[in-house]
Order: C-alpha cells, then structure tokens, then sequence
C-alpha cells in the first residue's frame, strides 16, 4: 500500500527470499505459504515476481551440494509463475565459516557449488523458452499415495490450492506434488508439474493428469521437449527427486 502500488504499471517488482532447504534432510514448512502470499500480493497488484534461489547454507540452512536440490527450487518458484530467479548469494561472504559457499569464494573463485549452479542456469534457460508465453493462474496440490501420514505441512499450510484447474481435472500422485497451472492469450494450457518430496530423498514420484478434450501433449523433460499421448485423458509421467515437467496438452 505505501511502496509497490505507487508504482506504474509494468515497472512493479516484487522480489523475496524464503530459503526452504533445513538442515537434516528437512523443508521448511512455511516456505509454500510464503511464496503463495507474495503470489497473491503480486497478482492483485500486476507486479512482477522474483526470488531468490538457496546456495548456501546458513543459521538452520543446509549448504546444497546437488543439482536436485537447486532444480527443485526453480521448478517451485516457476509453478507459481516467478518471472526472474537470483542465486543467494553469488558472493561467498567474508565470514560464511568453512563448508559455507555461494557460486564463487569470497576471493570470486569458483567454489565448489559453481558447477551444479551452471547447469541449474542451463535448465532455466531452456524452460524459458516456452514458459514466457504463458502466465500463471493457479496452483493443484496432491498429497502422494505413499505419503503414510496423509499430511505435508507445506502444502496444509496453504490456503488458496486448487482441485482442478481448466482441462486439468484431477492429479493423482505416489509423491506429494503440485502443478502450476497457465494460460495464454491464443487458448493453450500449460502445467508444470513439481515432485515435492523433499529433494534429497530417493524415490520415483509416478503422476498421472487427468486432461480433458486433448489427445496429445508437449512434454519438457530436463528442459528437452518431446510428444506423449494423452490415453482415456489420462497422462503419465515419472519424475524423480528435485525434478519438474514442463506439460502442454494440445490437439494435431
């Protein structure tokens, strides 16, 4: 109210940093409710939406040390339609303590996460190329079949999760999942669909979409398309730890 709407249209930004990856193999579980107020904040007030993506460790953070672990933040932050992401941070501070690093060392070296960073950028880069054309509207959450509790604080403590959004009407999961969901101007639908699971626990995430009135689909997997059918209205897909698909249903 005293700040973002005083600024004209097309030059809102609303950028945040809210680090989910705990120590001990935990998430923190408020980091869905964090991005889905900043969401909803940026949406009513047509501002653009930015984060930042966790390298280093810190406090109760843990220091990434996989791919999977910084894929699976880009995959969240793009289910909610994030439109710029920034690596926190690039410079290791003076006083990170050992074990602690950004993408270069406090003297600009490449630290020892520099390598997993340039193909997490790689990966952004190639999902941006369909992602741009699309914009965001809503987000499905599933707790998975194997999910003994039935529970997941993260998406529980969420208030504004969808059962259904356009053709997509129903997803069914093995893992706790969500799936952004998209639009565009020229009638196409677009889901990216995220295994939630936390990244560094092995496992396959089997999901199927139910989607309605399609018979093919575009599927972005690793950032590479490729076509699957779409059988009875149901896709399956298979994705592992950290990963995210990329899902555009289509008709020839």
């Amino acid at each position: 109210e005293k700040v973002l709407r005083n600024f004209e249209d097309g030059n809102r930004v609303l950028m945040c940093d809210t680090y989910p990856l705990l120590l001990n193999t935990k998430l923190y579980p408020l980091w869905l409710k964090n991005i889905e107020m900043l969401r909803e904040i940026a949406t009513e007030d047509k501002a653009d939406l930015h984060f930042y993506l966790q390298d280093q460790s810190f406090w109760d953070r843990r220091q990434p040390t996989t791919l999977a672990e910084i894929n699976y933040q880009t995959y969240v932050y793009f289910a909610y339609g994030t439109k710029a992401l920034s690596h926190y941070p690039y410079l290791t501070p003076a006083l990170a303590g050992e074990g602690s690093y950004g993408v270069v060392d406090e003297n600009g070296k490449k630290s020892p996460i520099f390598p997993i960073i340039v193909e997490a950028n790689k990966l952004i880069q190639k999902l941006a190329i369909p992602y741009q054309h699309f914009d965001w509207k809503a987000v499905i959450a599933n707790i998975g079949s194997e999910n003994k509790t039935g529970k997941n604080e993260n998406i529980d403590a969420c208030r504004c999760m969808k059962s259904e959004y356009g053709m997509l009407k129903g997803v069914s999961s093995t893992r706790d999942t969500i799936v952004g969901c998209f639009d565009n101007k020229d009638g196409y639908e677009m889901y990216i669909v995220v295994n939630f699971t936390e990244p560094l626990e092995k496992g396959e995430d089997k999901v199927q979409l139910q989607i309605k009135d399609c018979k093919k689909a575009l599927v972005y997997i690793n950032g590479a398309p490729q076509e699957m059918d779409i059988v009875d209205g149901k896709l399956s897909l298979s994705l592992l730890e950290g990963e995210g698909i990329l899902v555009i249903p289509y008709n020839n």
